[in-house]
């Protein structure tokens, strides 16, 4: 995936999705979110603090659009969802037949790359 580290407090993602696959991104969206739960892995555990995915109701173009937020960023750590993911599995998870499937049908359904906002607060 592309290199996504963050060197503001805060960074969104947009995440354009075609339009046909959102239930395929909303169950990619739910299983790094369940998996970023149950993870033992301290730098995931610092990610999935301030990580939360939202679905505008307003189209990005002709795709439907995800916004990932993050804050607060964890500096220097990169920001690839799809790595994320992976590093939640089991290297069982990871090994079965079915998961490469898994990965086709989430890859399919994104539109293009993410496009990366980086934020940072003024007039605090």
């Amino acid at each position: 995936g592309p290199k996504l580290s963050i060197a503001s407090p805060t960074g969104v993602l947009l995440v354009p999705i075609k339009p046909d696959q959102t239930a395929a991104f909303e169950e990619f969206a739910k299983k790094l979110k369940a998996g970023l739960a149950k993870s033992t892995d301290p730098q995931l555990q610092e990610q999935a603090k301030g990580f939360k995915i939202f679905k505008s109701a307003e189209p990005f173009g002709k795709n439907a659009l995800y916004v990932i937020v993050i804050d607060p960023v964890v500096p220097s750590v990169e920001y690839d969802v799809f790595a994320m993911l992976q590093k939640t599995m089991t290297p069982d998870e990871l090994r079965a037949p079915e998961t490469a499937e898994m990965w086709k049908r989430f890859t399919g359904a994104f539109a293009g790359g993410p496009s990366l906002l980086s934020l940072t607060p003024i007039g605090q």
